[in-house]
């Protein structure tokens, strides 16, 4: 995944990006928020707004990478990053730092003539010391 915000704030993703098609084919724009950081996982993306408050994107997909809203998140935070594993790390304006850990579980669901499989999430923020 390929996302950036710009000198307004506008948040950006670039769309098209495969193995095969490393530079991707165009850049579309998220509205929603006007954004001062951002940082991306394996799946997620997060930004944070002028007054500090914290946001993730929500319904990205492999097939539709510039998912469908903006979750507001508790906190206000100055800077924020992420890993590969999903983990957010956040610098309050106090200087505390903050992980945000997912645990993804599955949950069997029955269906006639299917097997499919619900993932369902847990979070939480962790105070580090």
């Amino acid at each position: 995944m390929v996302w950036a915000i710009d000198k307004k704030g506008i948040v950006h993703a670039r769309i098209g990006v495969e193995e095969n098609v490393p530079l991707g084919v165009e850049w579309v724009s998220i509205t929603g928020i006007a954004a001062t950081d951002i940082t991306i996982s394996n799946s997620s993306v997060w930004v944070l707004d002028a007054n500090g408050d914290l946001f993730e994107r929500c319904g990205i997909q492999s097939a539709h990478i510039i998912g469908d809203y903006w979750k507001k998140l508790p906190g206000s935070f100055r800077h924020i990053s992420a890993n590969g594993n999903g983990d957010l790390w956040a610098l309050t304006k106090e200087g505390g730092l903050f992980k945000r850990t997912v645990d993804m579980f599955e949950i069997d669901v029955k269906r006639s003539n299917s097997n499919p499989v619900e993932m369902n999430a847990e979070e939480d923020w962790e105070i580090i010391n």
